[in-house]
């Protein structure tokens, strides 16, 4: 706000030395101009004004306070406002404003030309080219990791359950994979049961090592034994070991004992067709311990090897190993592996 003394100073030519007392404030204010208000600019003999300028003249002892409006449409030349106060001894003059900026022209308006819309809209591609997929691949991680730690607990929990009814699994009567599935699925919320029939997962499902690699197909699933919960992940059960200890032989002839291995599941994530060891589905040991991912007996540097885009073990089954990365680490940064 300005304020306009009758306290001495100079007086606006053409007024009489009654500053306040037969002057009205827009004459004033084009007086004073931008000393008066300092967002007025002056254009020729014009100011750009404020769309409402409030005066206020008080008299003496301030107890009369009276308030002009006036508006920038009027002409200030022709129009102007010679408040008359009846107390000829007004003390000051007060005038505020409102951002707003008229002429007596026609104001110039501001736009955007075509070349500064296009340069701005290909920028923002450039913008969301670069950034977009990164967003999109963190979402898919947090969403993996999401999902396996689900049902990691879900088969934790479950376990622990019926070891406190059944016993040890080493005790368990285990003769087919439907026994493994029957025992643990009591104490989990299954929806759908498909056991040796067609359902609870794509047909013809793609098995996919994490570096792309082509593992097996799954033709019709209709001989696995498989599980389905609400949320749509499913498990897939295959063959126990009873006592939990089994052997094999390997492609050199030699006898190969495990133990401490009940048998083994798929947990299916996603339900995509060419479906990936580590980001769509991960293996589960279950042992007399609990039921564990993949490789949850490696170190760490075997853990690595086994679950990264860039290295393809023997018989392609990198990504195995994932599902005890995110366990351990908490995370699934080898999304991030070039």
């Amino acid at each position: 706000m300005t304020s306009l003394n009758n306290g001495g100073g100079a007086t606006p030519p053409g007024t009489d030395s009654k500053v306040l007392g037969g002057i009205g404030c827009v004459k004033l204010l084009r007086y004073y101009g931008t000393k008066a208000l300092r967002s007025n600019r002056k254009v020729g003999r014009h100011y750009y004004a404020d769309r409402k300028v409030y005066c206020r003249v008080s008299n003496p002892d301030q107890r009369v306070t009276e308030r002009i409006d006036t508006t920038p449409e009027t002409n200030y030349n022709s129009n102007m406002i010679n408040y008359k106060s009846e107390n000829k001894n007004v003390r000051e003059v007060q005038c505020n404003h409102t951002p707003h900026s008229t002429h007596s022209t026609q104001a110039k308006r501001v736009a955007f030309t075509l070349a500064e819309v296009l340069i701005t809209l290909a920028i923002i591609g450039i913008v969301a080219a670069v950034t977009i997929p990164t967003l999109i691949t963190k979402y898919q991680e947090k969403q993996t990791v999401t999902r396996f730690k689900w049902i990691y607990s879900t088969l934790a929990n479950a376990f622990t359950m019926a070891v406190a009814e059944n016993g040890a699994p080493e005790t368990w009567d285990l003769n087919s994979a439907e026994d493994m599935a029957n025992i643990l699925s009591k104490y989990m919320r299954i929806s759908e049961k498909c056991y040796n029939t067609a359902g609870c997962l794509p047909p013809d499902l793609n098995i996919v090592a994490l570096t792309g690699e082509m593992r097996y197909t799954l033709p019709g699933n209709a001989n696995y034994v498989k599980s389905r919960f609400n949320n749509g992940i499913s498990l897939m059960w295959f063959e126990p070991h009873k006592g939990c200890s089994y052997s094999y032989i390997d492609t050199d002839g030699n006898q190969i004992d495990v133990e401490n291995s009940c048998g083994s599941l798929y947990a299916f994530i996603s339900t995509n067709r060419t479906n990936r060891y580590g980001l769509d589905h991960f293996v589960f040991t279950v042992t007399p311990k609990g039921i564990l991912p993949g490789g949850y007996d490696y170190n760490d540097s075997n853990i690595k090897r086994n679950c990264t885009k860039n290295w393809t073990s023997d018989g392609n089954t990198n990504g195995a190993t994932c599902g005890e990365w995110i366990r351990r680490w908490g995370n699934a940064d080898y999304w991030y592996d070039n």
